[in-house]
């Protein structure tokens, strides 16, 4: 007994003793490891070969870090056994690792944008122009810009038969205001007045001349829309807008009971289009709808010779349609675009008519250098009478408007040669029903008009280069077109000589350059050959109505500008350089040569 409580004692006085030299080693391991520095976990696991495994759960990088990077386009021959892939990666030049990004990119320096850039100035002939073209920030989500136009005669042909003073005055305005993220309000207003003399009209048998002959029109409209885009291809827009337009032509005879001739015209044109594209759930497809109206009402008034009371007519049109698309981005930028295209439609010639057009347009880029794009579809449209007042100076009879329908195909291809020579080529094709051309009223009457015969076939081959060795230094640039048309029946069912479409030339070639030589300084010189142009004219003393040529012209015209400071400058133009005695349309001989001289503002 006496000696289990001897071994009890020895064995309690061991314990003791292995505890305390525990607790002096574990203060000694503490003191040690003290003087290590910290070290984070995640570095340690970073650092390490350890990796996590649990099941079910997907292990995340950390702060994308790959603890074995990918090495691409390694040389099958290299050898790195004495290499970690660390090491590998190190050696490589950063530009044999990258994917090939294609050419080195080329930078151009374009012109900054001005706020302002107008001219003014006078020419011979007592002949003023001025033009203005402004983009006005008022502020950071509103913009107001547009345009001015002004360019007047007072006549080159007055010690002669014709007369020749007119003007020319239009313009143009736009608020645009972002007022959502993304969507644009924009807010358009227009307007134009002109004027110009007509020629003589003599008057067989009688020898009755009506002087002093002018036509004049003028026009407002304005236009509200709004734009919505949230991306390339999710957009929609809506757009309204009205047009008054008002024309009034005459002259004077002396002669009773032959003593004027007059005619008066006005028409309010309004309409509205909606379009909105979205983006499919395939990638690369995109579907898009759209549909517009334009309409008009209009008014005309002709008193001819000997009427008391003018004839007095009141008509409107409108056109309608709509449409569907679909457009598929194929490989290498090509790009397909299909649908459908429907009208309706109302003149008072042709009541009702309904129109369904297919839409195929197709663009090939993938092959670098050429670029081709091929479109088939057709349209249904009214010019209305502004375009026709505006394009024809000579203008002074209006008639019935109907609507022109017409079935096209056009095909474009251009081919870069270099970065600085490009060459262009394209077919154009359509065939028109009651498509507008110029030609006298009446027999009797004759003052310009025009007639919309039942058909019209045209063919439009067209060539262009332009050589562009640096977009300041010298850009020089040529184009060319030939028009070959055919109808099939005669303008005038009274006249079987008038089945050729008058007033388009049968072919013409603009070509020109422009160069700064040096800093504020800008040369231009640019030249358009017109080709005959066939007219048709009355004969008064046979009731006949025949056709004149009017001739072909070579128009060649120059500018130079000089900007002191970049801001203040002065230019100098010729219009007409030769000489030329030509005429646009049949009767009214154009200017001969014509000098220019002003001051510039750039802002």
């Amino acid at each position: 007994m006496k000696l289990s409580i001897r071994l009890l004692l020895l064995f309690a006085f061991t314990l003791i003793l292995n505890a305390s030299a525990f607790a002096q080693a574990q203060d000694a391991r503490d003191d040690r490891a003290a003087l290590l520095p910290d070290i984070d976990a995640q570095d340690i696991e970073i650092r390490g070969d350890f990796r996590a495994r649990f099941p079910g759960i997907a292990r995340q990088p950390i702060l994308g870090f790959s603890p074995t990077p990918r090495v691409f386009r390694i040389d099958p021959n290299r050898m790195p056994f004495m290499e970690s892939p660390e090491e590998v990666m190190a050696s490589f030049p950063l530009s044999q690792l990258e994917p090939n990004l294609g050419p080195a990119r080329e930078l151009k320096e374009y012109p900054q944008q001005s706020v302002l850039y107008a001219t003014a100035g006078l020419g011979n002939y007592l002949s003023p122009e001025a033009s203005a073209f402004f983009s006005l920030p008022l502020g950071e989500r509103m913009r107001l810009s547009g345009n001015l136009d002004w360019l007047s005669s007072e006549g080159h042909l007055e010690e002669g038969s014709v007369p020749g003073a007119f003007r020319r005055f239009g313009g143009e305005t736009t608020l645009s205001s972002r007022l959502t993220t993304n969507g644009t309000l924009l807010l358009s207003a227009r307007g134009r007045s002109d004027f110009s003399d007509l020629p003589d009209l003599t008057v067989q048998p009688r020898d009755i001349v009506f002087r002093d002959g002018r036509s004049s029109f003028d026009h407002l409209g304005g236009s509200a829309g709004w734009v919505s885009q949230r991306s390339v291809h999710d957009r929609f827009e809506a757009f309204v807008h009205y047009d008054y337009t008002g024309m009034e032509a005459g002259a004077e005879s002396g002669f009773r009971p032959f003593s004027s001739y007059s005619a008066e015209a006005t028409e309010h044109r309004f309409g509205g289009q909606a379009s909105f594209s979205w983006a499919g759930r395939s990638i690369g497809n995109v579907f898009s709808v759209e549909a517009d109206f334009d309409g008009a009402f209009y008014e005309t008034a002709t008193e001819e010779m000997i009427q008391i009371t003018p004839t007095v007519m009141r008509r409107d049109w409108f056109v309608a349609g709509a449409g569907a698309y679909w457009q598929r981005d194929l490989d290498s930028g090509n790009r397909l675009k299909a649908g459908l295209r429907i009208f309706a439609g109302h003149d008072p010639v042709q009541e009702e008519t309904f129109m369904v057009y297919p839409f195929v347009n197709w663009q090939l880029r993938s092959t670098g250098a050429l670029r081709f794009e091929a479109e088939l579809s057709g349209y249904m449209r009214n010019a209305g009478l502004q375009p026709l007042l505006t394009e024809n100076r000579t203008l002074a009879v209006p008639n019935v408007l109907m609507n022109e329908r017409t079935f096209y195909g056009n095909i474009q291809a251009s081919y870069a040669f270099s970065n600085m020579v490009s060459a262009t080529a394209g077919l154009y094709t359509s065939y028109s029903l009651r498509p507008v051309m110029f030609a006298p009223s009446e027999p009797s009457a004759g003052a310009t008009g025009w007639v919309q015969p039942e058909d019209l076939f045209l063919i439009r081959p067209s060539v262009g280069a332009a050589v562009n060795i640096s977009p300041r230094l010298l850009t020089v640039y040529a184009d060319a077109h030939v028009n070959i048309t055919e109808m099939g029946k005669p303008a005038f069912s009274a006249f079987p000589n008038t089945t050729d479409f008058a007033g388009l030339e049968n072919y013409r070639i603009t070509a020109g350059l422009r160069s700064t030589p040096f800093r504020h300084a800008n040369v231009s010189l640019w030249a358009d050959v017109i080709g005959t142009r066939k007219q048709l004219v009355s004969e008064f003393s046979a009731a006949d109505i025949r056709y004149e040529n009017t001739g072909s012209a070579f128009l060649l015209n120059a500018r130079a500008e000089y900007r002191l400071g970049g801001q203040i400058g002065f230019y100098v133009k010729a219009l007409n350089l030769l000489n030329q005695e030509y005429e646009i349309w049949q009767g009214y001989p154009e200017r001969p040569l014509q000098v220019f001289g002003g001051i510039s503002v750039k802002l």
